[in-house]
């Protein structure tokens, strides 16, 4: 699995546009999400939160279904952690000035997360929300959907302390 500051150093490689596999999502971050937002999928669903390890920095991120690759970047190649494209250099004053309108955190389901992490309940990541406020009969294969349900199953059978 990959820490925050790889996915950050893959992300800012000029002239890639890189997408990480985060279970059945291709996530992106930072200047990956840019080229992203600005290129082909404006209206992607973009979250930032406080990266403790990285003292406080708000990292920003969105994602999709790995599922709807060909549709969203055609021209993306895979690779072991995910994907990329070949996209133009990034405008740095543009991007600096682009993260100034960016929300700094996304929603959950059932609530805010104690500290302590133990709900009980269910809590929905921004990729999940996303896939679900996006979801339309047939507009993703069946796999994708049942590996979306299965996988929201095996994680409520963990925080209910049952073996997934």
């Amino acid at each position: 699995m990959m820490d925050t500051e790889e996915k950050l150093a893959l992300s800012a490689r000029p002239g890639k546009l890189t997408l990480i596999r985060e279970g059945m999502f291709l996530k992106c971050y930072q200047q990956s999400l840019f080229s992203l937002v600005h290129s082909v999928y404006p209206d992607i669903k973009v979250t930032g939160r406080r990266i403790k390890k990285l003292g406080g920095q708000i990292v920003f991120s969105g994602g999709f279904p790995e599922g709807g690759l060909a549709r969203v970047l055609p021209d993306a190649r895979l690779t072991d952690w995910g994907a990329e494209a070949d996209v133009g250099d990034i405008d740095e004053a543009v991007y600096q000035s682009w993260l100034t309108t960016l929300p700094l955190v996304g929603y959950h389901v059932g609530g805010d997360v104690p500290p302590d992490g133990q709900t009980g309940r269910l809590t929905l990541s921004d990729e999940d929300c996303h896939f679900l406020d996006s979801w339309q009969p047939g507009l993703f294969p069946p796999s994708v959907d049942t590996g979306f349900i299965q996988g929201l199953k095996a994680r409520r059978k963990n925080i209910n302390g049952q073996v997934a």
